[in-house]
């Protein structure tokens, strides 16, 4: 039995970063707003990620006196997206992405950014050795949840230490070598305190850092504003009259309710790439393809705007944003995942092989390149290579550096070790003379620090994810103390490009005309970047961004 309507002026499909942004926006502007979450949790994709947003033109760059332009950051993404740079979407975004990272500062108490002293990921192109295009979300003390803190997602477990103690990576560095230095020992006295009280109290951590700290903060805002959050809910159609949208069809436990929204709703459900059958659709190899996404992320908000008639995005380059990956398979029977976003690729001494036991790019470069880069080798999968040394300062996904123990991952085979490269090579199938013969070519590139192969270490991107300690190059080092190590790298992808046709209002379209009260953000949007990734932040800016033009278009704002 149906139950009786209830309205609200905006409803919200997703908490993830364009679903929370686009709840507290519609608030903020004395909208009622009611946010819909399939699963148990609020934070979607945004609460394990880094959590940089790519805004170029915020004010948080010029406060730490980076030098950029309008111009430059346009000549750059002319150069990465080519014939795919959709102008008017473009000065859309570049437009209102800054405008929204204000709004949410002076609106709120807890959202506050700080600009990314890093380059973006193509430096090399015209318009791409900048810095500060990027911002980072502040840290947030997940105390101030109160009861809806159970609600939150958890940071994904595999970027934690100790089970769900989140750190930067400064941090983890002190943990590492807590007993070598006063201050080491003084921070991870600091962190390990806070972290066990918080267990004992909320069984959680409750500093949160990165896109934790961010989902956290935005929730917060938006409770105080009134946003109606349910969780749990599913949404079995979109409610159409005369054409337009004016609400959905949603079981929110017990049974159908029909919700109205009288002025608009707002897909946002984070795409696709949780969904094995999606996959085969979008990428090669599915089959080993490693999912890092949420579990929810099957795609069915676009199953919903479909079914009103929506139309597709264009085509892109990719259909998703890759990364290198690596999984293993608990003891319980449950799947552990690791994206090798930066980290153990990045530092001297790691080198990637292909199927032929030869190297075939930068191993330090953009993980979405990287992974174009494997599947053009057939690298299904590539190999992760490293000696005891490397091991056990940088670690290896899974495996942590010293003092964290490894060797059940060895016994897992996570890890292949071997006592030579030789028998390295035979553990894991490549051309023993090839990788021996790269190895010894590594080596001598470096004791130079001059990468004559593919430039690793070369770049100012590439250098900032080295270990600076590490001379003559933070990328490059030697590959010669046994045992040795290898790891499987498959791809996997940190969230879809291919969406739903939108216009610079975030308004779905049908027929190429908008659906009157239907929009969509985040993933589910078709990406302004087309399946390019320019910088760090590339699916969170245009998420945010577009959320807030999305409630602010809905509301009569813009």
């Amino acid at each position: 039995m149906a139950r009786p309507s209830q309205r609200y002026d905006v409803i919200v499909i997703g908490a993830g970063a364009a679903g929370l942004t686009a709840a507290f926006t519609a608030a903020a502007r004395g909208a009622s707003v009611l946010v819909l979450e399939k699963s148990e949790w609020i934070g979607g994709t945004l609460a394990f990620s880094g959590g940089a947003g790519w805004l170029p033109g915020n004010r948080q760059a010029v406060a730490a006196g980076y030098s950029d332009s309008r111009g430059q950051v346009k000549a750059y993404l002319m150069a990465v997206l080519g014939n795919r740079y959709d102008a008017a979407m473009i000065d859309t975004y570049l437009d209102r992405g800054p405008e929204m990272l204000d709004f949410l500062e002076e609106r709120t108490q807890t959202v506050r950014f700080t600009a990314l002293p890093a380059v973006d990921y193509h430096p090399e192109l015209p318009g791409g050795n900048v810095r500060g295009r990027s911002v980072l979300p502040i840290p947030f003390d997940g105390r101030k949840l109160g009861r809806w803190l159970k609600k939150l997602r958890l940071p994904k477990r595999e970027m934690t230490v100790f089970g769900g103690m989140q750190v930067e990576p400064a941090e983890a560095q002190d943990l590492q070598y807590f007993y070598r230095r006063f201050s080491a020992m003084r921070t991870t006295a600091r962190l390990l305190s806070r972290y066990g009280k918080d267990r004992l109290l909320h069984g959680r951590g409750t500093r949160m850092i990165r896109g934790l700290a961010l989902a956290g903060a935005l929730l917060r805002e938006g409770l105080d504003r009134g946003v109606d959050y349910r969780t749990g809910v599913t949404v079995e159609s979109l409610l159409t009259e005369g054409g337009a949208v004016v609400g959905v069809h949603a079981d929110l436990g017990g049974g159908s309710t029909q919700l109205l929204a009288r002025q608009g709703v707002i897909i946002a459900t984070g795409g696709f790439t949780a969904s094995r059958e999606a996959l085969d659709q979008h990428v090669p190899h599915a089959d080993t393809h490693v999912i890092i996404v949420p579990d929810g992320n099957v795609g069915e908000g676009l199953s919903l705007a479909h079914a009103v008639g929506a139309d597709e995005g264009p085509d892109n380059a990719h259909d998703v944003i890759y990364a290198p990956g690596s999984s293993r398979t608990r003891g319980d029977g449950t799947t552990s995942t690791y994206p090798h976003f930066a980290f153990d690729r990045c530092k001297p001494g790691t080198i990637i092989v292909g199927p032929d036991g030869r190297r075939f790019a930068d191993e330090a470069e953009s993980y979405h390149t990287l992974v174009e880069k494997m599947q053009a080798a057939q690298a299904n999968p590539a190999w992760l290579i490293a000696d005891h040394r490397t091991l056990r300062k940088y670690g290896m996904g899974l495996a942590r550096p010293a003092p964290y123990p490894y060797r059940h991952l060895v016994a897992e085979g996570y890890l292949k070790q071997a006592r030579s490269i030789a028998a390295l090579a035979g553990q894991i199938g490549v051309p023993a003379g090839n990788l021996e013969a790269t190895v010894e070519r590594v080596n001598r590139f470096a004791a130079t620090g001059v990468d004559e192969d593919f430039h690793t270490g070369g770049s100012d991107y590439t250098r900032n994810l080295g270990d600076r300690n590490h001379q003559p190059n933070p990328c490059l080092g030697a590959i010669e103390k046994g045992p040795f190590y290898a790891l499987a790298l498959y791809a996997t992808d940190c969230g879809s490009t291919a969406g739903l046709a939108t216009n610079e209002h975030a308004q779905v379209l049908r027929g190429g005309a908008p659906i009157p009260g239907l929009y969509a953000a985040g993933l589910d949007m078709n990406s302004i970047m087309r399946g390019h990734y320019p910088g760090a932040g590339t699916m969170i800016g245009p998420a945010m961004t577009f959320g807030y033009i999305a409630a602010s278009h809905a509301v009569g704002r813009g």
